[in-house]
């Protein structure tokens, strides 16, 4: 599979090969959502508290892997904690009906949509 790259709000996405490494970090799994219609798969991440520039889509074989950063106030010592910091990591299996050349994704208010467009029989 060709590398792809494209713009999606403010974040480069390029799809092309794992981050070698961030896969064996401990994680957190993002919630997801699948949708579907005639035409599209529509998956729906939760993925709160991430800058988009940690966040990468990444396209090897008929897999997405998702990565992304949740930062920690290092300046400050916590008293309470119970929201999530590290690595955002997720695997998604793509069906097989689908064209990888027409992926798109969007990161906008914490969640992450990511549009399957179906291949036309």
């Amino acid at each position: 599979m060709q590398n792809k790259h494209f713009q999606v709000q403010n974040a480069e996405f390029n799809l092309s090969s794992a981050i070698p490494g961030s896969l064996n970090n401990r994680s957190n799994i993002p919630r997801m959502d699948i949708l579907e219609n005639e035409n599209l798969y529509i998956y729906l991440l939760e993925m709160p508290g991430i800058n988009s520039e940690t966040l990468s889509l990444d396209l090897e074989d008929n897999f997405i892997i998702i990565n992304a950063v949740i930062m920690e106030k290092d300046d400050f010592n916590y008293i309470h904690n119970e929201r999530s910091h590290g690595i955002y990591n997720r695997q998604i299996s793509m069906p097989e009906n689908i064209d990888p050349e027409r992926i798109e994704a969007n990161y906008q208010q914490g969640i992450l949509e990511i549009k399957l467009s179906k291949i036309n029989e």
